[in-house]
């Protein structure tokens, strides 16, 4: 049975009262979510024996495997400071500063700051060392021709020295002047005037160089042999990935173990999440007068049906579906201070096979968007499209 409201005559609860109140709730749904979904993620990942627990350890198997491979094809290495795998532009870097000072010293010329290189991580007195940098040349000359055999459609005509040698040279194309040549290995380094020119842009940021009465720009040099290496590289990591058997094969085993792990973790959110919206929004309003949550009793906002009665239970209970999809993008914000970068994972994952995740997170913010319109554009009584569905309004209930 329905009762009049006290606050029938009450003036509604201003749009930007209201908007307040979203925000201040936003911040207590975000802490509740993250604090309690951490703290069941941790205790469920770390209990022995449990499902998250041997799916973790199945999966950093996997991921510490996919590492090795790639360890031992050189084409990449493990960065500490970033806690994975090095950067394309870390790994293309490393290879100029190591072939500039490698050709000075072919030629018997000194870079103007070789400190700037002399660290114990290049390698440039000795040409056979410089495949320490220079990965490309190892994947190509060494690994893809130790394991032709795990490799899908080898091909022999793309591998070894010659191949790396072709590349390299096709690679930069520069009519005014050739900036590869070979050393007497038969490996490509650069011809003398190209190096010291690199070089003074390197180390000192000099743009143009004179040598023999011609102008070099140290800057367009740099620029050409980044871009090549780095597309070369690109192409070299490529073939690697799907064409090396072991490696392909298990990344589909680890791609696999990982959305199962991520789809347990999306549903254990999902649990939490949904329990905290239907306590606070549902459930405390039903004990505390006048619909109200928390915040809204502390902000004296009340809300009662459009006809002046008492709200009844089943509104809050609609008022928990809007606030589920008003406040449903707090879950992007729990996987992202979470997992950081792997929070793509989460984001990217498949519902039902085919829609990616953040779909939802695209629907809150139309949602919110449009709720936030109906109540600044509804003079009279400032209703959100949340309370139009719900069939309440909110009324400033004073002291």
């Amino acid at each position: 049975m329905q009762y009049q409201s006290l606050y029938k005559y009450s003036g509604s609860a201003r749009f930007s009262k209201k908007f307040g109140a979203y925000l201040i709730e936003l911040f207590i749904v975000l802490i509740l979510t993250l604090v309690l979904y951490s703290v069941a993620d941790f205790t469920i990942s770390n209990a022995k024996d449990s499902l998250f627990y041997n799916m973790s350890e199945e999966l950093n198997e996997k991921e510490n495997k996919l590492l090795s491979y790639v360890k031992e094809s050189k084409l990449s290495y493990y960065d500490e400071k970033i806690n994975n795998l090095a950067s394309s532009n870390t790994i293309v870097g490393d290879y100029i500063y190591s072939i500039v000072l490698t050709s000075l010293h072919y030629f018997d010329e000194e870079g103007k700051n070789e400190s700037h290189y002399d660290s114990g991580t290049y390698v440039f007195d000795d040409l056979d060392k410089n495949i320490e940098h220079d990965r490309v040349r190892f994947y190509y000359e060494t690994f893809k021709v130790n394991n032709q055999k795990d490799y899908s459609g080898f091909d022999q005509n793309q591998c070894g020295l010659d191949y790396y040698q072709k590349i390299i040279f096709d690679g930069v194309k520069n009519e005014e002047s050739d900036y590869f040549t070979l050393a007497e290995s038969g490996y490509p380094i650069l011809n003398k005037n190209v190096a010291i020119a690199c070089d003074a842009y390197i180390t000192e940021q000099s743009q143009f160089v004179t040598l023999d009465e011609k102008e070099y720009n140290g800057y367009v040099i740099y620029t050409d042999i980044y871009t090549s290496y780095y597309s070369i590289f690109t192409d070299a990591m490529n073939d690697f990935l799907l064409n090396y058997k072991p490696y392909h094969s298990l990344y589909l085993e680890f791609g696999e173990s990982r959305d199962r792990l991520v789809s347990y973790k999306i549903i254990l959110l999902m649990v939490i999440y949904a329990l905290i919206i239907l306590i606070y929004f549902s459930i405390i309003p039903c004990f505390i007068k006048n619909g109200q949550t928390i915040v809204d009793k502390i902000m004296k906002i009340g809300f009662i049906r459009k006809n002046g009665d008492t709200i009844a239970w089943y509104q809050n209970f609609i008022k928990f579906i809007s606030y589920f999809l008003s406040y449903f993008v707090v879950n992007a914000f729990v996987f992202t201070l979470l997992y950081n970068n792997n929070s793509i994972a989460f984001l990217n994952f498949k519902l039902l096979g085919f829609m990616p995740f953040y779909v939802l997170y695209v629907i809150s913010i139309v949602y919110l968007i449009a709720n936030a319109c109906f109540g600044a554009f509804d003079k009279k009584y400032y209703q959100t499209l949340g309370e139009k569905m719900s069939f309440m309004i909110g009324k400033f209930i004073g002291d």
